[in-house]
């Protein structure tokens, strides 16, 4: 089968895509932390995409945008978890840590600076937590493609926290969070931290990287999967952000 360039380029990307997510890696696919829904959508669509190349095979799908879009957002979140650590760093058992002058501190005292836009050097953003719902799947509006949605593994549940980024100029800004390389983990009641899950949804707060309006919002998320019910535990919540070797921790109350 003879395929110009152009073609070779797109499956040679489609087939590295579609390899990396369903090579049977347990190590890759629980570093991207990714449902199984999320890794059989990945999976079909790039499936879909090499088929599309064949002569023999007819597809519904009609362009490439979306494989590109799903290759850059892969590649950027192989990146991002490459950076993370390789061990979850751990409080001590006491209930608070020492500070250099030998006073107590709580382990999960919030930030000086509470504007997480701030904290990543982002002018003219504020960020701020609105609240969370507990569902199956994500988005449930159909304001996002299937592909790039996700649902809860079969007997867990996912809990979403919403935050308003909003640009609080005149003008539209790009406000860029994926090149501070975060992640989170959200800390219930100031001793137990969930870890947030990798995804690729569009409007993660790890990965936003939008030209937002002057005086424009956008709706920005932090997902846990978690035992149906957990949500009766919530209380206390504070954010934990891990970012390009800095952390700050925001209070969502």
């Amino acid at each position: 089968m003879n395929l110009h360039p152009l073609k070779k380029y797109i499956l040679f990307s489609t087939f590295l895509a579609f390899m990396f997510i369903t090579s049977g890696c347990a190590d890759a696919v629980g570093d991207f932390n990714l449902t199984q829904s999320e890794e059989e959508q990945i999976a079909g669509y790039c499936a879909d995409m090499l088929l599309k190349y064949d002569k023999d095979h007819q597809s519904n799908v009609v362009d490439t945008s979306m494989a590109r879009e799903l290759q850059a957002r892969v590649d950027a979140i192989r990146e991002m978890n490459a950076k993370k650590p390789e061990k979850e760093d751990t409080p001590s058992g006491n209930s608070s840590h020492k500070s250099r002058n030998g006073e107590a501190k709580e382990p999960y005292a919030p930030s000086s600076e509470q504007n997480l836009a701030a904290v990543y050097g982002q002018e003219g953003f504020e960020v701020k937590y609105k609240g969370y719902e507990v569902c199956d799947a994500y988005p449930h509006d159909g304001s996002s493609s299937n592909f790039f949605a996700m649902e809860a593994t079969m007997g867990k549940q996912l809990i979403v926290f919403h935050f308003d980024i909003t640009n609080t100029t005149g003008e539209s800004k790009e406000c860029d969070f994926i090149s501070q390389d975060a992640f989170y983990r959200v800390v219930v009641n100031d001793s137990e931290r969930k870890n947030a899950l990798t995804t690729i949804l569009l409007n993660d707060l790890a990965t936003v990287d939008e030209t937002i309006a002057g005086g424009a919002t956008m709706d920005a998320v932090v997902v846990l999967e978690t035992d149906p019910g957990y949500e009766n535990e919530l209380s206390n919540l504070k954010l934990l952000a891990k970012y390009n070797g800095g952390e700050a921790v925001i209070s969502m109350e």
